[in-house]
């Protein structure tokens, strides 16, 4: 959860992740990473890949995606916030793969991609923060920014036609609190068609009674 709120402007998001990135880990890492893996198995990284991440965070997912695309792979990180750009850098270069890495700090709706690049783009609980607008710009850029036949994988708070009541207390209390809870379920793969991808998998899940899914889908 680390990229623009779709009810704060830029510098506020950016300043409140980085206040959030010594203690993510702690407060919602945990949490989300078994979450981050299904998307990853799903995007299944190879060797010599060219991927980027949206959102990378404190680095959970693109330090697995670096080590799957190996050294004649690279891999591409963009963020919003410093905070969470200076623990990523950490903690690839603990692990040998700043090398591999290039990480951005800025923001993706800002940022120039280049057409027909990226083998396959990831995203967990990321796009969900953006306004419908937004979501819409930003999976139109990763569209053109991927090769034919390229994936992109998408991780999210999912909306649902009948939800249940921990989804119904998890939207009134973002509803009222924005900046405590402030990833919005909504429907991806509507999103995802609209901008016309071809979804060839899908997989629901439920964190603690909150419906989230993990999505590929191909160019």
């Amino acid at each position: 959860m680390h990229s623009i709120n779709h009810k704060k402007k830029q510098p506020d998001t950016a300043r409140r992740y980085d206040k959030l990135s010594r203690y993510y880990d702690l407060i919602a890492g945990f949490f989300e990473r078994r979450y981050i893996r299904k998307g990853l198995h799903l995007l299944n990284a190879k060797p010599s890949e060219n991927i980027l991440e949206i959102g990378f965070g404190t680095g959970y997912a693109i330090t697995q995606i670096a080590e799957a695309a190996g050294p004649k792979g690279k891999v591409y990180g963009i963020d919003i916030s410093k905070g969470m750009y200076r623990i990523t850098e950490k903690k690839l270069k603990k692990r040998n793969l700043l090398n591999s890495v290039i990480l951005r700090n800025e923001d993706i709706l800002k940022s120039r991609l280049s057409n027909n690049f990226f083998d396959g783009i990831f995203t967990s609980f990321t796009l969900e923060i953006f306004n419908d607008n937004h979501i819409e710009s930003v999976l139109k850029k990763a569209y053109h920014a991927l090769k034919k036949n390229g994936r992109i994988c998408v991780v999210c708070v999912s909306s649902s036609k009948k939800e249940k009541i921990p989804m119904r207390i998890y939207r009134f209390i973002h509803n009222r609190l924005p900046n405590f809870i402030d990833c919005r379920p909504v429907d991806i793969q509507k999103f995802i068609k609209k901008a016309r991808f071809h979804i060839v998998a899908n997989n629901f899940f439920s964190i603690a009674g909150i419906t989230a899914a993990a999505i590929l889908a191909k160019k």
